[in-house]
């Protein structure tokens, strides 16, 4: 499997980093699926080995607009660009109303079928091509949402590979059942547990130590870390938070293999279910 980063920050975008989103596909094939799609996503996807028109599937998380907001856009730019094969989107009631909505008040023309499904509804035995899909409920300010992703198709001997990616989630436990057998977990870690703890209101997010722990526990081969709140810098500094002491609470309480994500960045599974690190864009200070 190919696992791509699209965006990883939280909340709003960096100079660096776009808004949450992620793209996954079996090797060596087209057709892939997204999850999550915040604004500004389809200029990640332009950077990427993918294109709008095989992407099969949309799944969204949860409403907020970092996670949704680049629908609009990117169904726009797949119809200029003469898809005509049918889309997919999977997310809450809301998302879909306003999915309808950009397209009735801003005339889009699909040249292609919208189908839009209800993720409270998502029946247990749903497909992609290559995927078996299956969500599980989480806890955040408004409802939101994993998906897990079992492969359809494993190779003789082998036994089909699974991941998780997560949303917004405040008590990573919730998925303890739906990581058993994961190969990884794709989970937030806004925050360090210092600056977790410093937030006056609850903003319903993970802190990398939190999540860590859990990780470990479920005994989970792999853990990639994502979402970061915009007050961690790309490269550390004297005076400012950077995403390396992310990386620093979480190798405390994690022993298996941590992967800080960083945008454009693209994974492979390979056929024993190990992750790897296979492109990393160059950044500069």
């Amino acid at each position: 499997m190919e696992f791509m980063i699209l965006g990883t920050s939280s909340g709003m975008p960096t100079k660096s980093r776009n808004v949450s989103g992620y793209g996954l596909r079996k090797s060596a094939v087209k057709p892939w699926v997204m999850i999550d799609c915040g604004e500004a996503t389809q200029h990640q996807v332009m950077r990427m080995p993918v294109s709008l028109y095989h992407l099969e599937a949309i799944f969204i998380t949860h409403l907020h607009g970092d996670h949704c907001y680049g629908l609009p856009g990117l169904l726009s730019t797949a119809a200029m660009q003469s898809r005509q094969r049918p889309l997919t989107i999977v997310a809450p009631a809301e998302v879909l109303t306003f999915v309808n909505a950009a397209v009735v008040c801003s005339q889009m023309e699909l040249g292609f079928e919208l189908v839009l499904v209800d993720v409270t509804t998502l029946a247990p035995d749903f497909t992609t091509e290559h995927f078996a899909v299956s969500v599980h409920a989480l806890s955040h300010r408004t409802a939101s949402y994993a998906y897990s992703f079992t492969e359809r198709e494993a190779l003789f001997g082998k036994s089909a590979r699974k991941v998780v990616i997560a949303g917004d989630n405040d008590e990573p436990a919730l998925l303890k059942e739906a990581v058993q057998g994961a190969s990884f977990l794709l989970h937030e870690a806004t925050y360090t547990q210092a600056i977790a703890e410093k937030i006056a209101t609850n903003p319903q997010h993970s802190y990398a130590a939190q999540v860590a722990e859990f990780a470990q526990a479920s005994a989970l081969p792999a853990l990639v870390l994502s979402h970061f709140s915009a007050r961690y810098l790309d490269f550390p500094t004297q005076r400012q938070l950077s995403l390396d002491d992310i990386e620093a609470e979480a190798s405390v309480h994690y022993q298996g293999n941590l992967f800080i994500a960083r945008d454009r960045d693209i994974y492979t599974l390979d056929e024993a279910g190990a992750l790897s690190l296979t492109q990393r864009q160059r950044r500069f200070r």
